[in-house]
């Protein structure tokens, strides 16, 4: 079992069933999910953006940190299990060994957008499609990447 699993092995497991909802966007609840087993698509604005089936995914972690709402939608693409911590800020303060994979997770999506971002400059710089053009395919790349 991964390090991650095992130290979530006595939260509590919700269930879902494919269509499910299980995070709403722009909805706050405090709640850290980390998938066990399953598949699981994330939406924003209604668009899908990836689907993932990696166990220890963690879904609500920039909400916790930030203490907002959720920036995007997560629903279960087949029967899910998720370990629930109820109190995302409570969790993470117990086991503070999480916060440095929470950081890695953040940095790593900071350096991909970050990159992106210089691609859309050389490509606006170099290219000669309509600026319209260059910044939806630059976006859809940078949401295919989250």
């Amino acid at each position: 079992m991964p390090p991650l699993l095992e130290i979530c092995r006595n939260l509590p497991v919700w269930s879902y069933e494919p269509g499910d909802v299980i995070i709403h966007e722009d909805r706050k609840d405090g709640r850290l999910y980390i998938l066990k087993k399953g598949a699981v698509e994330v939406r924003k604005a209604g668009q899908p953006v990836i689907t993932t089936t990696t166990p220890g995914a963690i879904f609500g972690e920039v909400s916790a940190l930030l203490q907002a709402a959720h920036s995007a939608s997560v629903v279960a693409a087949v029967e899910c299990e998720f370990y629930v911590a109820e109190n995302a800020e409570e969790f993470l303060h117990a086991h503070p060994e999480l916060n440095i994979h929470i950081a890695r997770l953040l940095a790593f999506r900071l350096q991909r957008v970050t990159q992106q971002l210089i691609d859309l400059q050389e490509l606006a710089d170099s290219s000669g499609l309509s600026p319209t053009t260059r910044v939806k395919g630059v976006l859809r790349t940078l949401a295919d990447q989250f």
